[in-house]
């Protein structure tokens, strides 16, 4: 039954003239991101967005909603979720080829529809930007929107692809994840919860058209993962507001996991600053502004009597692992570098600044001689106050305040000893607090 081997078969390709091989096709390959964001794309309906809706994008400020009078009545959080997964596999290490692929067809124009002309990825923009002014959708959009700017080859037409108005109503969502005012609980408690202040999670600030807690917590995770994947280097004003944001997320919580995440995202804003002088400016920003965490004075009051609130100790601790990691991760930040600014000489304005300014007219000479008696008269009696007022050890009121001279010398850029000096400058004059500022 056995027939013998069967014959051999040349299964290479016809190669063409002198036994070339020919040139490889640049179209996709079968199941490949190029073809996942073509199936992505197909239910959004590109060709529905008119270029005026680019336009009111690209001159559109902080605006507290995005219309941009494009219908998105026909797209779901599903398709949303479709795009965001098909932008994901471009972050995470796919082919310079893929990508490649994947922005010269988003480059290309739809080629009907109102948006004939339109590049596909203004177009896409466009209708990611109006899906964040609707709060049934502004959790996906957010995360497909942070899936698009982490894709690699998105540095190379970053002004395009970053918009500063859907960058900042995604940061506005995560609001809700802040936690209220904390008070005063207005009979004492029993057994050893004297004075304890009482979380009013209850009074958590709510905004217009804000999501839910469960969406902003994905929101904020998707916020840290673009963070530590790709940075704000490009953009020194996004990069300053989201400091703002998640410090804030981090000093007042709503919760430990939220406190964590957005510590996170700080550290990733961090390492993905760019070079030496940036991570030591964006170091710098980090411990500013979770410096009222440090200290325990994120509330309005620090009249609590008895023990610290728990929710400033929890948030204490999560700022304190934030300025380890970062000196573990940075430790060049230990050593000082001269602090080179152009803008200083120019604030000090040389010797001349401290001068008083002269004015400019006419004087007769008798005028002159008054003018130089009366001043005399008053150095003199400046004098008489002065001491007056040294010898009583307090300063009066009508004292003549005396212009301090810049100190002389190269400033240093030195972040650990400013830490370590506001520390000791801003601690509340309490013991529970000072005693948490020295440990």
């Amino acid at each position: 039954h056995f027939a013998g081997p069967a014959p051999e078969t040349n299964s290479e390709p016809p190669r063409g003239p002198r036994g070339a091989m020919p040139p490889k096709s640049r179209s996709s390959v079968a199941g490949g991101p190029l073809d996942a964001l073509q199936s992505a794309c197909k239910p959004l309906k590109l060709e529905t967005v008119s270029p005026e809706a680019w336009q009111v994008l690209r001159s559109s400020e902080a605006a507290f909603s995005l219309d941009l009078e494009v219908d998105v009545d026909h797209i779901t959080a599903g398709h949303l979720q479709a795009l965001a997964t098909a932008f994901e596999p471009l972050a995470l290490g796919s082919s310079a080829e893929a990508a490649e692929q994947v922005w010269e067809w988003l480059g290309q124009s739809v080629g009907e529809g109102k948006a004939k002309g339109m590049p596909r990825a203004r177009a896409l923009l466009s209708i990611l930007a109006q899906a964040l002014g609707r709060p049934d959708l502004l959790a996906v959009a957010g995360a497909s929107y942070l899936a698009l700017l982490a894709a690699e080859g998105s540095e190379k037409q970053w002004t395009a692809l970053f918009q500063p108005a859907c960058f900042r109503q995604i940061l506005r969502a995560l609001r809700g994840l802040r936690r209220g005012d904390l008070k005063q609980k207005k009979e004492k408690a029993e057994a050893g919860d004297d004075g304890e202040a009482e979380d009013a999670g209850a009074e958590e600030e709510v905004d217009s058209g804000i999501i839910s807690s469960v969406h902003a917590r994905e929101l904020l995770n998707k916020v840290a993962w673009f963070c530590a994947v790709r940075g704000l280097a490009s953009s020194s004003e996004a990069a300053a507001l989201a400091v703002d944001e998640l410090a804030t997320l981090v000093s007042r919580p709503a919760d430990d996991a939220v406190a964590r995440e957005a510590a996170s995202g700080l550290v990733g804003l961090v390492a993905r600053a760019g070079g030496p002088g940036e991570m030591r400016r964006a170091a710098s920003a980090v411990l500013r502004a979770t410096m009222p965490a440090l200290l325990m004075t994120q509330e309005r009051y620090t009249s609590f009597s008895g023990a610290i609130p728990r929710p400033l100790q929890q948030a204490r601790a999560t700022a304190l692992n934030l300025a380890c990691g970062l000196v573990r991760n940075h430790p060049e930040l230990l050593n000082p570098s001269p602090w080179t600014d152009s803008q200083d000489d120019d604030a000090a304005g040389g010797d001349d600044a401290d001068q008083p300014p002269k004015k400019r007219g006419r004087k007769d000479k008798g005028e002159g001689k008054k003018d130089d008696e009366s001043d005399e008269e008053v150095t003199q009696a400046a004098h008489e106050i002065a001491e007056v007022v040294a010898a009583d050890g307090a300063f009066a009121e009508g004292e003549k305040k005396v212009r301090r001279r810049r100190p002389r010398g190269q400033a240093n850029d030195d972040p650990i000893v400013a830490l370590l000096e506001l520390i000791c400058v801003l601690t509340p004059d309490r013991s529970e607090w000072r005693s948490y500022s020295t440990d």
